[in-house]
Order: C-alpha cells, then structure tokens, then sequence
C-alpha cells in the first residue's frame, strides 16, 4: 500500500488520489521537510540539526526513524506525513472520526468538513480514520498499529481555511513530545492504509490484527455493581453490603463484582481506607467474598491533593506555565504524579500491591488521562505515548495477571495489552442528553469489543422518578441542548428504559442504582433488561454510515448462539418511522419473535417486514428464537 521514492522523498499511497506525501520533523519553530533533504535509499540525512531520517516499509505499514547524530540533544514535538498536494473531493466523502478525549467530542460518522452538534467542523481522528465514499462501493482506513512506539498518531483531513469544498488531503500526525539525547532514536508508531468496499468489514479486520498482536488473553465479560452513580462520596461498607444482598437475590451469580467506587479512601493521594467507610480493606473484602462476590476497588492513581504537593513537590509533573495545579475542582486542588520518578514507580506500585494483598481482584484505574495536559516531567526523555503506558505496567505487575483491571476514558494505545476492558463512553448522568453526547463514541467502537479489550458503555441505571421509591423533585433543570453534555431534565421512564437496553447492547454491564432506592416497577425493569446481558459480543450499529450527518445510529444487531437481538432507537425529538426487513439479520419467518420490554409478541408483513414509529426518545428491543417445532 505504501512506497517510497528516495529522488522526491516522499511517501506514495495506492490510493493515487492521495498523491504524494512528505515528513515534517517539527521542533518548536523549526521544521525539517524530508522533500528537502538529499536521500540514498531509505535513508536522509539533515546536516544542519545532525539528524538521521529513515523512512521504513513493512508490509502496509510505514514509520519514520529519527537519529540524533550530533553531540546535543535534540527536542522532537511531533512527526508528520502531510498529503497536501492530494485530489480527493470533498463532496464525495464522509470521514470516521475517532475521538480521544471522551469528554470533549464523540466519535462518529460525518461530512467532511462540516460541523455537527457533537462534533467541530475538521476534528482529529485519533489511533483510526476511515474516509467512505459516498458514491461508490468504496473506502480507506488508516490507522496506528501496535506495538505504540511512545507517541500517539492522529489524522486529519486537510482543507483551506476556511473550506470552500474543492478537494482535501489527509495529515498524518505523531505527537512525540520528548527530548532525543545525542546517539538515540526515535520511531513513529506503525501507519496503515487499508482499501475495500465495505466500512464494517475494515473495522473488523483492524480489530483482527490487534488481536492477533494481543499477548494477554480476554477474559470473561465482567458483571458487576458499582457504589459511584447514586450513593456517590456517602458510600459505606454497609451500603455496599445491602445492595450486594439484594442484587444477588435479585440476579443470583450472574453479578460477580462489587466495586467501590470515589469517597472510601482518606484523600486523593492518600489512598488509606477512610474510617468513614466503618471497614479496612481486608475486611470489606472478606466480607464481599463470604457473601459469594468478587470485591473491586476505584482509584485515579496519578491524581493527588494539595498535602502530597506540599510534602512531595519533586513528584508532580508540571503545567506548560511550570505549576503543578492541573486541575480546581470544588472539593479540592489536584495535580498529577510524574511517573517518570523513580519514587513515584515504587510508591504506586506498593499502593496496588497492597490492596491486591487484601484481597482486591477487580480494579477500576481512572482520571489518567489528565496527565496529557502537563508537559514537565523528570524524564523528558519519555516520549508523549509512554506515560500513560508505564503507569498501566506498574499496575499490572502489582496485581498480576489474573486481576481484571478497567481503564476509564484512557488514550487506547496506551492500555492496549495491559487492561481487561476500556470505557468506550463519557460518564453516564441521568440526562437524555449524556446518552446522546455517549451513541455517537459507542457506535464507533463496536469492533474493538472481544478482540482489543471487553468493551465498557458506563452504568446501567434506570432511576427514573417512575422506578424510584421517593420521586425526585427536581427544580429549574439547564435547559435541554442537542450535543451540551449534562444538560436537560433528569430521565423520564422512557428515557430509562432506552438507555437500559443501550447499556446491554454496548457491551459489560455494571449496575449503578442504589438498589434498595429501586420500587418494583424498577427491578422488574432492571431483571429484564439484564436477562438480555451479557452480550456475547457488543452489538453493532447497522446504519453508522447511513444514517445521515449530524444523526445517530439507530439500528443495532447482536447474534447471540440461539438468538437473535434487533434494537430499534429514537435519540431524537421528533417520531422516527422504522422499515425492518428481517430476513437481512437472518430473522425467519417461523421464528418466534417478541417484544422483549413489553414481552408482547411481533407480527411482521407476510414479506418479512416489520414497520415501526417510535416516539422521541424511545427504543424497542425485538428478540428472534429458532422454533423448536
């Protein structure tokens, strides 16, 4: 797919229309254009800042190779392959664009180009992209490949400013962010290009090669109850205890594990049971041992408060303005641990090591991801890539192998290998609007489920006035707006039951109401939705790339062994009318087919068709059995 030409220097695609790509090594200011440089073979040499390029092509793979051969070192911010002088129309494409930070963008399908309410006009795409034709059977995904090489790699279609429609081009981007001593290397994670004619079938091969590359075997989808989403920072040994009984009368041994989320511990940064919480670690994992369960804990190990800056400046990564604060939050001041000190590696090593030794097998790492936003750090040598991944080492070693660890709303490169399952959404709030800001990132990700990682879509919660023993009261909600994470009114019954049937379909499940909170309308709602789950595999969102711009995936299909699972969504304000043929998901006219919710039975058209309208906000989950007879 690529090839190289030493008399232009540059990098050349099959897709012709890409035309001729160039690197740009960037170091503050200066920026050196391999079109500039005089090459033999693979390899460039730039006197002038003593640097050593090589370009290498492996299969359809390409990477860019830095050598410092000076006596100084040398800073490398990012490394580009730039496809500027490209011919591709940007009428005839729509772009898959993979977001990175969960909480800023969602993932999704779109013009090019053109804004959506969810997503800006030209965005990045981070670790995928894929650009699908409009008017032919025809697409091309590129994409990093592992092993990561201590950089992240976006993409990004490339336009005037302001576009005025015409053609694009695609920047490739590896953001290094480290210094380069004198006599070392650096590398550009594996970038490739794949062409066919289908989207999903190129997602589907792209998970094949990670998997093919994964070392550490899946294991089962995790099943389980979190104290965060209701109890929040009031969370006790006791309260954990009650829902634990009653989720297990409730689901018997389908729900495993019980995880303490934020509030048990003395501080961030002082990761000592609390004696609010009224047990010590060995004791509270005893006890959700005895009762049948699994015991988990939540920590964000790179976060702490003001007392440990105070006592250990030396530890903390800096800010761009060299100030250790990374974050004001109304509780508290924090800023985040340099990994790259020594001190810093043993110190969160012993805090996983010890919980793991008190009988923790399930551990939910969050908030690493804030680190990105410091660039001071005792080892500049360590490029941007690596940090998160050394964190994620550490921890693993501590708990070993056979401990399930999650990773929140992590950068993916930096976990793949290392973690069980990876949060594939934004926090889920009882607000219609966080389930729309969350369709768009889970519908992207549908392919990396069972093959990188179990993927997680947050909680599922169905506390809804409706399904609470005490209605909430809630008094001058913000305004609801299309893409404005958190804002509107809290969730009506409806909204509830479309967002259960969501959490089902997207992948483990983890429940997160206060049971004991719940009426009887609320579990009956909560044991059928989770008689659904889990999911052998993630369901996949048939209409990602037709649905239309600015729109949501509403159509998702899951093959179970002996079922089969069509779910049917309305993410808008207005009816939404759907035409089901079910012979293209295999569903046979003989097949029993039900209403799951409602548990009522459907009857398609003599032709197979089934013929929907659904209210705004509101779901319906078909559910097709081979009969027996």
């Amino acid at each position: 797919m690529w090839n190289w030409n030493e008399e232009t220097g540059t990098v050349h695609c099959r897709w012709t229309a890409l035309g001729a790509g160039h690197w740009i090594v960037r170091s503050g200011e200066r920026q050196i254009d391999s079109r500039r440089l005089q090459w033999r073979g693979n390899v460039g040499k730039d006197a002038a800042n003593g640097l050593v390029l090589e370009t290498i092509l492996t299969d359809d793979a390409v990477q860019l190779k830095v050598t410092n051969s000076s006596t100084e070192d040398f800073r490398i911010d990012e490394i580009r392959l730039v496809f500027d002088e490209a011919s591709v129309p940007v009428d005839d494409y729509l772009e898959y664009v993979h977001s990175k930070w969960l909480y800023e963008a969602q993932s999704t399908v779109k013009r090019i180009g053109q804004k959506t309410d969810f997503v800006e006009a030209n965005p990045e795409s981070s670790m995928v992209y894929l650009l699908k034709s409009r008017n032919q059977e025809a697409c091309w995904l590129f994409a990093a490949l592992p092993p990561q090489e201590e950089d992240y790699i976006y993409f990004k279609a490339l336009l005037a400013e302001p576009p005025k429609g015409g053609t694009f081009g695609v920047d490739i981007r590896s953001e290094q962010g480290k210094i380069l001593p004198a006599g070392c290397s650096t590398l550009c994670s594996k970038i490739i290009v794949a062409q066919g004619s289908d989207p999903f079938a190129l997602l589907e091969k792209l998970g094949d090669r990670y998997a093919a590359l994964r070392q550490r075997p899946l294991k089962p989808k995790a099943v389980g109850w979190n104290s965060w989403d209701e109890i929040k920072l009031n969370v006790t040994a006791e309260a954990i205890r009650e829902n634990q009984m009653l989720v297990q009368k409730e689901f018997g041994e389908k729900v495993r594990y019980f995880v303490i989320d934020d509030g048990w511990q003395n501080s961030w940064g002082d990761w000592r049971f609390s004696p609010k919480f009224l047990a010590s670690a060995e004791e509270f994992s005893r006890r959700v041992r005895q009762a049948g369960g699994i015991p988990g804990i939540w920590l964000a190990p790179l976060y702490a408060d003001k007392p440990m800056m105070d006592s250990h400046p030396k530890w903390f990564a800096r800010m761009p303005d060299g100030s250790l604060v990374e974050s004001e939050q109304s509780r508290f001041t924090l800023g985040c641990l340099d990994i790259t000190v020594p001190e810093v590696q043993e110190h969160l090593f012993n805090i996983y090591r010890e919980l793991k030794t008190a009988g923790f097998s399930y551990f939910k790492v969050d908030f690493t991801q804030m680190v990105q936003r410091c660039t001071g750090f005792h080892d500049a040598t360590l490029g941007r890539g690596g940090i998160i991944r050394k964190t994620f080492e550490i921890i693993r070693k501590a708990v070993g192998d056979e401990s399930y660890i999650l990773a929140c709303a992590p950068p993916y490169e930096s976990v793949f290998g290392l973690v069980d399952a990876a949060r594939i959404t934004a926090d889920i709030q009882l607000k219609w609007s966080v389930v729309q800001f969350n369709i768009g990132s889970a519908a992207c990700r549908w392919w990396m489920d069972r093959k990188l990682w179990n993927n997680d879509p947050d909680f599922l919660i169905v506390r809804a006035s409706e399904y609470r023993t005490r209605p909430y009261k809630e008094e001058n909600p913000k305004p609801f707006e299309r893409g404005k994470y958190n804002s509107g009114a809290k969730f009506s019954a409806r909204e509830a039951r479309s967002w259960a049937l969501a959490a089902v379909m997207m992948g483990e499940v983890f429940l997160g109401d206060d049971l004991r909170e719940l009426n009887s309308a609320g579990l009956a709602l909560l044991r059928r939705a989770m008689e659904l789950a889990p999911l052998r595999r993630t369901a996949v969102p048939m209409d990602l790339f037709t649905c239309g711009h600015n729109r949501l995936p509403g159509v998702w299909f899951a093959e179970e062994d002996d079922r089969k699972i069509l779910a049917l969504f309305n993410w808008e304000e207005e009816p939404a009318q759907h035409t089901i043929s079910l012979c293209d998901y295999g569903i046979q006219q003989d097949d029993e087919i039900c209403s799951w919710f409602d548990e009522k039975g459907i009857t398609p058209s003599s032709e197979g068709v089934l013929k929907l309208s659904l209210p705004p906000h509101d779901s319906v989950c078909i559910v097709a059995t081979r009969n027996a007879d």
